[in-house]
């Protein structure tokens, strides 16, 4: 059976490819394989050389035997050649054939014939042969005659035996020298190995970090010494780094601890920070005041819920954009508003403004204005100033202080109602209180002296001080009730007719002269209208009663009462003394006279309740005065809503 030529190259190429392997991972076998390469490289290069030198040493010598030869021979048989002595020539060449390095001896004549010959056998091993051809000349008288040619050839068999004896000795002497020369390697292989091998084992230790290493080459002074001394400078190396990242751990450990604290004291730093800030937020937002944070230039940089709030401009639509023109604000007497910035204000806080601002739907709103300047940082290096505008809504301000202006009025008004009212008091007291007094001082000392009559006229008269005493008792409870706002009004159904006729009766006991002048127009029927009884006879009464007082010359008084679209129409018109024009704005005030008045007497409060009394009835009263006549023109609206009933009679039982 035919061997497999693959399978039998397998086991080579495992062995190649196994002694490659070694190859690439033995320094050592590298090193040694190279050198022993080198060797029997230069040994067979030198071997060579003493071959060749030997074979040209043995040529040379064959050349210059033949040389020798043929100068010899061609001395010999110069003159027998000469003389045409071919017997002396023959035995001369048959003497030198029979020599055993003399393969092939001719002496050939100057026509080219042969004179003599000798030939010997060659041997069967590999000879070299030596050729030379000399011509033969024969010198005599000074003349040179070419006698013939000596045609010669040597071989060289004793000189190749001699020339392979050398071959073997080189050969031998240079196989020993490599021999030697691998032995002295495989010597300091020997000694090199240990140190080596512990140099190996030292570095692959310290290269997996173990520092217990031993080298034995460390008492040696060449390349192996320095590599032991290098190794163990890198031991030593290595357990100082060693230590020294055993102290780093510790550092680090101590620094990661610190960080550790640090971090945790930071987060907690943090949290506060934070939570001031949330709490500082919170402030912000729920702050009366609007707050704005603005930069040099007035854009808009953070803006607060109250912001917000106040002006209604969202914070997203306010960021970025300047403030004065989202405020627009302008100063009282209509300037507006020129920026300073921030960065050019001399104190920390400006002066506080009065202004007016714009809100987005439109309409105006009266605030305070001041701006504090901030320190801020902007880009790295550079500083940029901030501004922080604080702006506070002056409208409920105003409506207070407009209230308070309003209740210090009032006040004052109730100390002039005051002392009017003191004034008044002692002046129209003092006339029924001096009557009264009159009338009993009459009864107390002159009873039994009068008359029945008399003494019924004194009565009545007191009576009639009482009754006007009365009256300006109830005008002014009336007046302090009104001005207080807790005067009663109840809208019930009112018999207009009927209510007339109980104030013209009333009117025509105080007055009974006004009968004859007294004209009134009513409505047909028995009308019925939803008005507060007592208030209606009120606004009837005092009505008539200053047309009767204030028309001294007995010019008529006209009571008119009509049913119109708005509600009842009351008028009532006199031809007396009239109002002057300037001062009809003024005749509804408390206690408010008229400057013609004269001598008339009178309290200046009915008009006052006349007024109060319309306004409960949500109507409206009218005042003209012109050529003597004035008329009071009243609209009572019918149905007042309950609710303001309810309320007026809440705030009555308050």
């Amino acid at each position: 059976m035919t061997p497999d030529p693959a399978a039998q190259a397998v086991p080579t190429r495992l062995a190649a490819r196994e002694l490659a392997a070694r190859w690439r991972g033995d320094v050592r076998l590298r090193l040694y394989g190279g050198v022993l390469c080198v060797v029997v490289l230069v040994t067979s290069l030198y071997t060579a050389y003493n071959v060749w030198a030997l074979r040209v040493d043995a040529q040379a010598r064959a050349v210059d035997r033949a040389d020798e030869i043929v100068q010899v021979l061609s001395q010999a048989i110069a003159r027998p050649l000469f003389d045409i002595n071919n017997v002396a020539v023959a035995s001369v060449v048959a003497a030198l054939g029979a020599s055993p390095d003399v393969a092939y001896i001719a002496v050939l004549g100057p026509d080219g014939g042969v004179i003599a010959e000798s030939r010997q056998a060659l041997p069967t091993d590999a000879v070299t042969l030596v050729q030379s051809a000399v011509p033969v000349r024969f010198v005599d008288g000074g003349k040179t005659y070419s006698v013939g040619l000596v045609d010669l050839t040597l071989q060289s068999s004793t000189q190749d035996g001699e020339l392979r004896s050398r071959i073997r000795e080189v050969v031998v002497a240079n196989l020993l020298l490599a021999l030697a020369i691998v032995g002295l390697l495989l010597l300091l292989e020997r000694r090199m190995a240990r140190p080596f091998a512990d140099i190996e084992t030292s570095l692959n230790k310290l290269a997996a970090g173990d520092t217990a290493i031993e080298l034995s080459g460390l008492d040696r002074t060449d390349q192996l010494g320095q590599m032991s001394a290098a190794v163990r400078r890198f031991q030593q190396t290595l357990e100082e780094l060693h230590a020294t990242q055993a102290h780093m751990r510790r550092i680090n450990e101590g620094l990661e601890h610190a960080v550790e604290e640090r971090t945790h004291t930071l987060a907690h730093a943090v949290e506060q920070v934070k939570a001031g800030r949330a709490q500082l937020q919170a402030v912000v937002d729920h702050s009366l005041d609007a707050v704005v944070l603005v930069d040099d230039a007035g854009v808009v940089a953070e803006w607060n819920a109250r912001a917000t709030e106040l002006f209604g401009w969202p914070a997203a639509d306010a960021l970025g954009q300047p403030l004065l023109a989202l405020l627009q604000p302008v100063h009282a007497g209509g300037d507006v508003m020129v920026w300073v910035s921030p960065g050019t204000m001399v104190d920390t806080r400006g002066p506080l403004l009065s202004l007016q601002v714009r809100h987005r739907d439109g309409h105006t709103l009266p605030v305070e204005w001041v701006m504090a300047r901030l320190s801020a940082h902007g880009e790295p290096g550079q500083a940029r100033a901030l501004g922080c505008v604080f702006v506070r809504d002056m409208s409920d301000r105003l409506q207070a202080e407009a209230k308070e202006r309003a209740a210090l009025a009032k006040q004052a008004e109730l100390f002039e109602l005051r002392s009017t009212f003191i004034a008044m008091a002692s002046h129209e007291f003092r006339t029924p209180l001096t009557a009264i007094l009159s009338s009993v001082e009459m009864l107390r000392a002159y009873r039994h002296r009068l008359s029945d009559s008399e003494q019924d006229e004194l009565l009545a008269a007191t009576e009639k001080g009482v009754a006007r005493m009365t009256r300006l008792l109830e005008r002014v409870l009336l007046i302090g009730q009104a001005h207080a706002e807790r005067l009663a009004f109840s809208p019930q159904p009112v018999k207009l007719l009927a209510c007339v006729k109980q104030v013209t009766d009333e009117l025509l006991t105080q007055y009974p002269e006004v009968g004859q002048r007294l004209k009134t127009v009513l409505p047909d029927g028995d009308p019925v209208a939803c008005l507060d009884d007592s208030l209606l006879r009120d606004v009837l009464g005092n009505l008539l009663n200053n047309a009767v007082k204030y028309s001294p010359g007995g010019g008529e008084v006209e009571l008119s009462i009509r049913p119109s679209a708005e509600g009842w129409v009351i008028e009532v018109s006199d031809h007396g003394i009239g109002i002057p024009e300037k001062e009809l704005p003024h005749v509804f005030e408390s206690f408010h006279r008229a400057s013609n008045v004269d001598g008339i007497s009178g309290t200046g409060l009915g008009l006052a309740i006349v007024k109060r009394a319309v306004d409960l009835h949500q109507g409206r009263i009218e005042a003209v005065s012109h050529g003597g006549l004035t008329r009071f023109t009243v609209v009572l609206p019918e149905g007042v809503p309950e609710a303001r009933a309810a309320q007026s009679l809440l705030d009555s039982d308050a």
